[in-house]
């Protein structure tokens, strides 16, 4: 199984905080139905500490398309972003 940690400006990346949010300046598609708050984000928690260990594939890319929205938005302004990968062989 491939993981991965995530570093960004030598400070843990430990994911989302739910209790504090912020406006997207991106546009929604679809034109449909949105949940009430639909363009608000969740901030990111980038502090001192153990980062938040990322499992599969789809995890990490889940994360990383997270942290490139708020870098893209301007809502983080990071000047270097590590990740490290660690692969585990599957026992059979």
């Amino acid at each position: 199984m491939i993981t991965a940690t995530i570093k960004i400006d030598r400070l843990a990346y430990k994911g989302e905080d739910p209790d504090k949010t912020y406006e997207s300046t991106q546009g929604v598609g679809g034109g449909g139905w949105h949940p009430v708050g639909h363009h608000h984000l969740d901030m990111l928690i980038i502090e001192k500490g153990e980062p938040k260990r990322l499992y599969g594939v789809r995890g990490i890319k889940s994360e990383l398309d997270k942290i490139l929205q708020r870098v893209t938005e301007g809502n983080i302004q990071p000047k270097k972003i590590v990740i490290e990968f660690s692969v585990e062989q599957d026992d059979e």
